[in-house]
């Protein structure tokens, strides 16, 4: 008997919960969203350029040899580029690499030497900073080094200009969800939420590596022209949500 009471209980409590689910349903107002995107971007004018430069030996019969010879390749870079003008502290190591080589003549591994390499960041400034580029290059090169891994121009101020390119975005963003609105004869409500994403901005390496021709045996001449820093563009977007009345 009791069985049948806790069972008609379960079953009520169950009919109860399943008519509360179907009121909420119909009576409980859930609010309508919309979310609106734009996009804005931001041009400026680079005055900083990151440049990676590097030295490599190949099959050098010892791993001490290999040591040497990139040591004594590396050895008149800096003083060579702080002569020309930059500053010993815009010239940063990035990686030391030292391994083995092998060849695999008829499928066979064999032992041919050791490889070593090693690259800089060089920090470049100036009012012609394309022309500087290139001229740090050169000098580089003219005096061992036989890599250019990447260039990458960069803004001081780019946070500033983040921030810049999202008020302009949000701008666009409301006014067209309001053009949007009136020509679907709804209205809006103030924003209730957002989100926003960088699209572009500097930092990004130039994709490299470039290997010029004195790690083929010949010398990369002076680009008198320069390394085109060109005008960028901070980019970014934002989604606006909006509540519909």
């Amino acid at each position: 008997m009791r069985e049948h009471w806790v069972v008609a209980l379960l079953i009520v409590v169950l009919g109860a919960v399943l008519v509360c689910a179907i009121l909420r349903e119909r009576f409980v107002q859930y609010p309508q969203m919309v979310s609106v995107s734009a996009t804005a971007a931001v041009p400026y004018t680079p005055d900083t350029a990151l440049v990676r430069l590097g030295v490599s030996v190949d099959r050098v019969p010892t791993a001490a040899a290999a040591l040497e010879r990139l040591s004594g390749a590396m050895q008149n870079i800096v003083p060579a580029l702080v002569a020309a003008g930059i500053s010993e502290d815009a010239i940063v190591t990035e990686a030391y690499t030292l391994s083995p080589q092998f060849d695999y003549p008829n499928g066979v591994m064999r032992a041919v030497g050791y490889s070593a390499s090693q690259q800089v960041v060089v920090t470049v400034t100036g009012d012609d900073l394309g022309k500087a580029v290139s001229d740090v290059i050169a000098v580089s090169n003219q005096n061992g080094v036989n890599q250019v891994m990447g260039i990458s121009f960069e803004v001081s101020d780019v946070e500033a200009l983040k921030q810049e390119a999202l008020v302009e975005a949000i701008a666009l963003a409301r006014e067209k969800a309001h053009a949007t609105a009136h020509a679907a004869d709804v209205h809006l409500s103030d924003v209730v939420g957002w989100w926003e994403t960088v699209i572009q901005a500097p930092g990004e390496p130039v994709p490299g590596p470039y290997y010029d021709k004195a790690s083929m045996g010949g010398e990369m001449a002076a680009n008198q022209s320069g390394i085109p820093a060109g005008s960028q563009e901070v980019i970014m977007q934002v989604s606006l949500n909006f509540e519909v009345k």
